[in-house]
């Protein structure tokens, strides 16, 4: 794992994805494509970006990610192809000039690892190339801490840290905020992030991980 130098602002992410209960949904599909431009240096949100997409092979949601997430059905209704959704992404980026001084950074290396490029292949486009090199912040915490990584984000932000938690768990812009307010502590003051790129050998072993964590929850149900 590469470490580089802080660039000048963050782009803080965090998809919802279409789920059932006790069981892994293929194909998974994204439904809310939430992100959070937050400044290298004051560490303040800049700007927020948040559509709903419509998911094409499983479009009635489930109750329970329904529950989970709190995103209603009328709002995949009216969200937009994945396609779109991306194309508005970057028109975003574009508007606050953004173009190699921006560092993406997730809780996790679900989505964009797991996420985004099974989502791209199932919608027949490519993953943009500034979404294929991202800092996983849940595993500096995890690192630097030593808090285990079962621990969840809620608890991290809100007992360790003692910050406020901001709107629903599972909201994917709420969960993006939420991990913005962590930055400080981690990017401040010259410290550099590890980043973590896009690999065929990450996608396989995150489908791998998934299935068993799938499979045990079942047997165990």
């Amino acid at each position: 794992m590469k470490t580089f130098k802080n660039r000048q602002f963050y782009v803080v992410l965090d998809f919802e994805a279409t789920c059932q209960d006790g069981e892994l949904m293929l194909p998974q599909e994204i439904i809310q494509f939430p992100a959070v431009l937050v400044d290298g240096y004051s560490f303040q949100v800049v700007d927020t970006f948040n559509t709903f997409v419509k998911p094409q092979h499983s479009p009635v949601l489930t109750d329970f990610c329904k529950t989970l997430t709190g995103i209603t059905q009328e709002e995949v209704d009216s969200g937009v192809p994945f396609s779109s959704a991306l194309a508005q992404f970057q028109e975003w980026l574009q508007s606050h000039k953004l173009f190699h001084n921006f560092t993406v950074v997730t809780w996790g290396n679900w989505d964009l690892m797991c996420m985004l490029p099974a989502q791209c292949e199932l919608s027949k486009i490519s993953v943009p190339w500034c979404l294929r090199t991202w800092c996983n912040l849940k595993y500096v915490v995890n690192r630097l801490v030593g808090i285990h990584p079962k621990v969840t984000c809620n608890d991290v932000v809100t007992e360790y840290f003692r910050l406020p938690w901001m709107g629903k768990a599972h909201n994917g812009l709420h969960d993006s905020l939420n991990v913005s307010q962590l930055l400080p502590f981690f990017a401040g003051a010259g410290q550099h992030l590890p980043l973590t790129h896009l690999s065929n050998y990450g996608r396989k072993r995150w489908q791998h991980i998934q299935q068993t964590f799938w499979s045990n929850k079942k047997s165990i149900l």
